[in-house]
């Protein structure tokens, strides 16, 4: 199994993988948060608002998770050997929606 978010060094445990795979999952949800949100100002109250409110609310945890500093970023971090200043420094670019660098990690895994 290969590295999700590193590519190039694949994790050196199963363990790191799987915290590896915690950060994919977060980003991946994160990226959907522009398009989730405007999806819910052109549904409105429909069928789909219980699975778009929900999706919605694990994107901007996500998002929130991501972008600013806290203790379980940093441990997971730590646990997938990923400097959390890396993930940190890329606020501005995710707040914005622009996930550029793991646009084809994303869709090659959805």
């Amino acid at each position: 199994m290969r590295n999700l978010l590193l590519s190039k060094r694949p994790a050196s445990s199963p363990e790191q993988e799987l915290w590896c795979g915690v950060l994919f999952q977060a980003v991946r949800d994160a990226a959907r948060l522009h398009e989730l949100e405007a999806r819910q100002v052109r549904r409105g109250n429909s069928s789909e608002t219980y699975h778009l409110q929900r999706d919605l609310t694990a994107a901007r945890l996500a998002m929130r998770w991501l972008t600013q500093p806290s203790r379980d970023l940093s441990e997971v971090c730590l646990l997938a050997g990923i400097d959390e200043e890396a993930i940190l420094d890329r606020r501005e670019s995710f707040l914005a929606g622009r996930f550029g660098e793991f646009k084809p990690l994303i869709a090659s895994h959805e």
